[in-house]
C-alpha cells in the first residue's frame, strides 16, 4: 500500500533509477490489467470490462512520477503538461477516431507535435541528470530505495 501511495505522490523528487523502476512497474501493471480485462470480456462478456477499471489510475501515476522527476531536475511540475499530459491526450484522442483513408491535416500536425514533445520528455525526464544536492523541491531521492 505504501508503494502505491508513493507512485501517486506529486511532491518531492525522484531519481532517474527510481523513475525507470516505477515506469517499468506501471508498464507491466498496464499490460497485465489490459490482458486480464480483455480475457474476462471474451470469457464472460461486457461485464468483464470491470477488470479494466484499474487502468484509469496508471496515467495518473505516470504523470505523478514525471512531475517528481522534473522536480529532481529543478523544474516545475507544470512542465508535465506539455511533456506528458498533452502527448497522452493526443494519443488517446487520435486512437479513438475511426480509421479513415486520409487523416486530416490537423490530426497529422497534432501527431507530429505530440511525437516531438514525447521525444523531448523522454530525454528530459528519463536521461538527464538531476540537480545535485537539495533544491526547492526537497532532498535528493535515495537511489537504492
Amino acid at each position: 500500500m505504501r508503494r502505491l501511495r508513493e507512485l501517486l505522490r506529486f511532491d518531492g523528487r525522484l531519481s532517474r533509477l527510481g523513475y525507470w523502476r516505477a515506469y517499468l512497474l506501471l508498464t507491466i501493471a498496464m499490460a497485465f490489467t489490459w490482458c486480464l480485462g480483455l480475457f474476462a470480456i471474451l470469457a464472460i462478456g461486457p461485464v468483464g470490462g470491470v477488470l479494466l477499471l484499474p487502468i484509469v489510475s496508471i496515467p495518473v501515476a505516470l504523470v505523478a512520477i514525471s512531475v517528481r522527476r522534473l522536480h529532481d531536475r529543478n523544474k516545475s511540475g507544470w512542465w508535465a503538461l506539455p511533456l506528458v499530459v498533452f502527448p497522452l491526450m493526443v494519443s488517446f484522442a487520435l486512437s479513438a477516431e475511426t480509421a479513415g483513408a486520409d487523416p486530416p491535416a490537423m490530426d497529422v500536425l497534432l501527431a507530429l507535435t505530440s511525437f516531438v514533445l514525447s521525444i523531448w520528455a523522454w530525454i528530459e525526464i528519463g536521461f538527464r541528470r538531476g540537480a545535485a544536492g537539495p533544491n526547492r523541491y526537497g532532498e535528493p531521492h535515495p537511489v537504492a530505495s
